[in-house]
């Protein structure tokens, strides 16, 4: 939760903070059961951080960019960290360049009347963002000699969200991918990659880690294919609620796959 705050991710930081909260009242009930009564402790996902070592002029520097990205001063805040090139400091120089530009790009049609007019109106960064993160992910591959990259995962996201909007969905699903097979608590990332899957099976051959937030990601793709016919949304999910029992997304999921198979009892 801490990391996806940090950059101005609220959406996935809540979703982020719900889950860590069903794990720790877990924990909590397991320590007054006996031995024999305990989960096995593998079925929990394990919390993790990503530490940086910076100096305290890019802190203080990072710091003031997230308060300027806080109150929506984005062209403020990349411009504050125009000269940092920590993980952290350029997530959120870029993002804030991202951000800026979806704000024009919506006050660009505003001033349009006809429709079709407003829908060709795109986000002006998106090119420079492109080439900026692609040179970083194709410099990371080729280093590495790898089919992956050992890119930071929020910038691998945000450079996955450029490619989608710059219509290249199969590069961008394979960005997305090492995005959450190395962070797999950025639920941004995972909606992202479900909006990029139009079959079920390209779903299989997308090359993602055992997680149990990968299972939540299957639930969240079988439910927007409708693939609820045979079940097994429902089974993934029954699974998904043994672990997190209070889970409101979960409770809703469950709530969409019944209507989805008009079983209202």
């Amino acid at each position: 939760t801490k990391e996806l705050s940090e950059r101005g991710l609220y959406h996935a930081a809540k979703w982020a903070g719900e889950l860590v909260t069903q794990i720790l009242s877990e924990e909590d009930d397991q320590r007054e059961l006996p031995s024999s009564e305990k989960k096995s402790k593998t079925k929990s996902p394990s919390r993790m951080n990503i530490k940086e070592n910076i100096s305290e002029e890019e802190s203080d520097a990072v710091a003031l960019a997230k308060t300027y990205l806080d109150l929506r001063e984005y062209t403020r805040a990349a411009r504050t960290l125009q000269d940092y090139n920590g993980s952290k400091a350029m997530f959120l120089r870029c993002y804030s360049t991202y951000l800026a530009g979806e704000r024009g790009r919506l006050e660009e049609m505003q001033q349009k009347s006809e429709p079709l007019a407003r829908a060709k109106v795109t986000n002006r960064e998106l090119t420079k963002l492109n080439d900026e993160l692609g040179s970083i992910y194709r410099g990371e591959k080729k280093q590495r000699n790898a089919d992956s990259s050992n890119m930071d995962p929020f910038l691998l996201y945000l450079y996955g969200l450029v490619l989608k909007q710059l219509d290249r969905p199969k590069l961008a699903m394979e960005v997305l991918v090492s995005s959450v097979n190395s962070y797999p608590y950025n639920w941004s990332a995972w909606r992202c990659l479900t909006s990029l899957i139009k079959t079920k099976e390209t779903v299989s051959n997308l090359g993602l880690t055992g997680h149990c937030i990968k299972q939540m990601f299957l639930a969240d793709v079988y439910l927007e294919l409708q693939h609820h016919e045979t079940t097994q949304v429902l089974d993934i999910l029954d699974a998904l609620t043994e672990l997190f029992p209070n889970s409101t997304h979960l409770a809703a999921q469950t709530a969409m796959a019944h209507y989805n198979m008009r079983d209202f009892d």
